[in-house]
């Protein structure tokens, strides 16, 4: 019977109340969608524009926006320096700038109009540079295959260190005393670099270089004290300025360059009589950018969920190790509970209460109380770095036997009593009669088991050190604390968001299941 009458609904109270209550349910929805709809918009960003938490990223607004969007993903390791020499018309001081003002930026760095046969041009020009000579663009985009034809055979045989000083980065490139090694792991380096496309090739300007070497030499009021000019940056210093020209060649161009800068090979390269030409980076980037609109668009979106994919599926058994402590957990959850509760419920015990009271306290504990009694006991059976050891202290729930005791209470006698009469025994009552019409109580102890063991991360860390039996959520916080290292945490984001869909597959099935053991029982 409701609560309100129907006819009691149409006076002006009862519609207040009903106002008031669908606003309290209004909000609360809020508070649930909105968290997660900046944790999906998060992971659609870079460091362009993550530190604004928008609701619409980047990616998902107009031409100039999605254009600043793709350059975050293409100077992905953030090489400042470079990025200015190769927009010198901007005047941001920072990545954030540029999506605060997407249009300014866009207006600024003159880039509106593309010559496609320069292009092409220069296009030809980036394919004739020897390997040793470019860094990457589009590092997260490239990095699933560095990873897996570079990175891991090394590190089946070095350590972290020695791999480090193998693989250099974008930034090395440009360093004065940098040179290209012997070793055979650098050579599988260049040899990956041949394979990528000519586009992700990124050129170390000589330009680039000329700003290093000011910001590390001069500040600007001693370089306008010496030179009589009254610069406000180092950014505004002519590149190649006479008076300075001879001190840079000596000190702060890379001595692998012989005195020939990017630029000189550039203008030898399209026989210009100039001594040097200006790399045409900015116009081929947007040029790439609307080369293929639909393809740019695809690949900004999928760009983070790629790199959290090949990770998470492709380190040690994530996968089928959660699988398969999912797997035993809904097996043990949906049998022994169930199988505990029936004793309680159609055997009258003398100690029932006291075993009702026992199962209820357990869950007034955290379970970081019994963690260490827990992995004293696991480690003195032999059970570490095993399943067993993350299924078995979960396997029994009290709160569980609880729960299913009561919902057993509720089931007519009637039903026990014929099947008595038929000759049905307990297993088969158990099986038969209480198991299906137990389906609601039973989704929520299944959709229980399946989150524990599912975002289960602190207890299946401490009992399997063992990378092999490491489960999804023990990688995916290693992975965020690379990537909060490596300063991209929008990909860490959409690991979240990877992570947070079986959850939400199970729980709109179960949720389907319980809904529909409140609701029927109570129409008929």
């Amino acid at each position: 019977m409701p609560i309100i009458p129907t006819v009691g609904r149409r006076r002006l109270k009862a519609r207040i109340v009903y106002a008031f209550i669908y606003s309290l349910l209004a909000v609360g929805a809020l508070t649930i969608l909105y968290p997660f709809c900046l944790m999906l918009s998060s992971s659609l960003t870079n460091r362009m524009d993550y530190d604004r938490f928008d609701l619409i990223p980047l990616v998902l607004r107009g031409k100039e926006a999605r254009f600043v969007h793709y350059l975050g993903d293409r100077y992905a390791s953030g090489e400042w320096d470079l990025f200015k020499s190769n927009y010198p018309g901007s005047r941001v001081a920072h990545w954030s700038e540029m999506a605060d003002h997407p249009e300014e930026f866009f207006r600024e760095a003159g880039v509106g109009s593309v010559d496609e046969s320069r292009m092409k041009t220069y296009e030809e020009f980036l394919a004739s540079l020897p390997p040793e000579d470019f860094g990457l663009h589009h590092l997260r985009r490239a990095s699933e295959a560095y990873q897996r034809q570079v990175v891991q055979p090394l590190f089946a045989r070095l350590g972290p260190k020695e791999v480090a000083a193998e693989l250099p980065d974008n930034g090395s490139l440009g360093d004065r005393t940098w040179k290209p090694s012997i070793s055979p792991a650098f050579q599988r380096v260049l040899e990956f670099k041949k394979t990528l496309p000519v586009e992700d090739r990124l050129v170390p300007t000589g330009k680039s270089a000329w700003i290093g070497w000011l910001k590390r030499e001069w500040s600007v009021n001693r370089l306008n004290a010496a030179l009589g000019t009254q610069f406000e940056t180092l950014e505004e210093v002519p590149f190649l300025e006479e008076r300075l020209r001879a001190e840079f060649f000596e000190k702060g161009v890379p001595i692998r360059w012989n005195g020939v800068l990017p630029e000189m090979r550039y203008a030898k390269f399209l026989g210009s009589d100039r001594e040097w030409e200006a790399l045409p980076v900015a116009e081929f980037d947007y040029w790439k950018f609307q080369k293929n609109p639909l393809r740019t668009f695809v690949n900004s979106i999928v760009d983070n969920y790629r790199l959290v994919a090949f990770y998470l599926f492709t380190k040690g058994r994530a996968a089928v190790n959660t699988i398969i402590l999912v797997a035993l957990s809904l097996f043990t959850a949906l049998t022994i509970n169930p199988l505990a509760a029936y004793v309680l419920s159609r055997f009258r015990l003398n100690a029932t209460s006291s075993i009702l009271l026992f199962c209820l306290a357990t869950a007034a504990f955290p379970a970081e109380v019994s963690m260490i009694p827990s992995f004293l006991l696991l480690r003195d059976l032999g059970f570490l770095n095993t399943f067993a050891a993350l299924v078995l202290p979960t396997a029994a729930n009290g709160f569980s036997i609880f729960l299913l005791k009561g919902f057993f209470d509720s089931l007519p006698k009637e039903l026990y009593e014929a099947a008595e009469i038929d000759g049905a025994g307990e297993l088969r009552k158990f099986l038969t009669i209480t198991m299906p019409l137990s389906a609601p109580i039973l989704a929520v102890t299944a959709l229980g088991a399946f989150t524990a063991a599912y975002t289960g991360y602190m207890w299946a860390f401490v009992v399997c050190q063992d990378e092999r039996i490491w489960t999804l959520m023990v990688w995916l916080f290693q992975f965020q604390q690379e990537q909060n290292m490596a300063r991209t945490p929008s990909v860490g984001m959409a690991a979240l968001v990877v992570a947070s869909i079986p959850t939400l597959i199970v729980f709109m099935f179960c949720q389907k299941i319980i809904m529909r053991g409140i609701i029927i029982p109570s129409m008929k």
